[in-house]
């Protein structure tokens, strides 16, 4: 056991010379070991810390750790793509590329990783060109490495994603996928009010900007139905100019079909969704900078006010006179 010590300490600081000794000393130590007996095996303790030589001196010695995996199911691949060590991609990418391909116990592969982890878009780069057939694979209800991209607000993946698709004629074919609830990668953006995504998406001729999920909802539908905070009215007020980009024709069919009515003998006709393009409909007289200004200044009416105490309450409400105002 002192031996296998000496080389996890020299994992911890990279310390190649005395991997070279120990390894000298006992020529099969690094095939003995393996992560059934440890967390971790040496390197992915040198990947963590970053050290590329110690990497590099590891995998010459013995090639088979780089498809070792962790306690979580993690190879060295995931975690380098997971700390965006690039330099240490390129080796282990070198030595098993199928690794590329390898998933996590989360069901996760390295790419995904580097996507959801924000890490330099160089490694995106390195690990879809090095497998492109990893930017095919899904995740989590069907998701594509773009609903991926979209998920985690990652505007650079995207466009380096796409730009290594569109490199094997395969572009086109990642924009309008849906997942397992009918959503396209711009459905995902407005139902997450990303408007810088969602401004680039819509700049792409492939894009189907009026497509519909699985309730018959295009993009602009899930903008109007989602909460009106300020960024879902300027992501609003940018789909409301856009020439491309629509309402569906069912809406009021799709929002309404899980809410069951009452059997009357002579139904009602649905009223007409109202659109909030009625209530608001901005143009160039920075109307929509009017609209900071009012709600910045109804907040701070409302911190001024006092707040009534319970027993205040109830003093109001046992006044006739008084009419308590709880819209407030």
């Amino acid at each position: 056991m002192e031996m296998e010590k000496r080389l996890y300490e020299a994992a911890l600081e990279g310390n190649v010379s005395s991997l070279k000794a120990i390894i000298q000393e006992d020529p099969l130590i690094l095939d003995r070991i393996s992560s059934t007996f440890y967390q971790d095996t040496p390197l992915h303790i040198a990947i963590l810390r970053g050290h590329l030589e110690f990497a590099r001196a590891v995998l010459s010695s013995n090639p088979r750790l780089a498809t070792e995996c962790d306690l979580l199911g993690h190879l060295p691949l995931h975690v380098a793509s997971t700390k965006g060590h690039i330099e240490i991609i390129h080796e282990l990418v070198r030595v098993s590329l199928s690794s590329c391909l390898a998933r996590s116990k989360d069901g996760k592969l390295p790419l995904h990783l580097a996507i959801s982890k924000g890490v330099r878009v160089e490694v995106v780069r390195e690990l879809a060109q090095a497998c492109p057939e990893s930017m095919q694979s899904r995740v989590d209800r069907g998701d594509t490495v773009l609903h991926l991209c979209v998920k985690y607000e990652n505007l650079d993946a995207i466009q380096v994603i796409l730009e290594v698709l569109n490199g094997e004629n395969d572009g086109n074919n990642l924009l309008n996928v849906r997942n397992e609830d009918g959503n396209t990668i711009l459905h995902l953006a407005a139902l997450q009010r990303h408007l810088e995504i969602t401004k680039y998406l819509l700049a792409i001729p492939g894009i189907e900007p009026n497509a519909m999920n699985n309730n018959g909802l295009t993009a602009l539908d899930l903008v109007e139905n989602s909460p009106k905070d300020l960024k879902g009215l300027e992501l609003l007020n940018f789909l409301l100019q856009s020439n491309a980009i629509q309402r569906s024709t069912n809406t009021h069919l799709s929002l309404s079909a899980s809410i069951t009515q009452p059997p009357t003998t002579h139904p009602r006709q649905p009223r007409p969704k109202k659109s909030w393009k009625f209530f608001f409909t901005f143009n160039n007289h920075n109307q929509l900078q009017d609209m900071r200004e009012v709600s910045k200044a109804q907040s701070e009416v409302e911190d001024a006010m006092p707040i009534a105490t319970g027993y205040e309450r109830k003093e109001l409400e046992a006044e006739p006179n008084v009419i308590l105002n709880l819209s407030l």
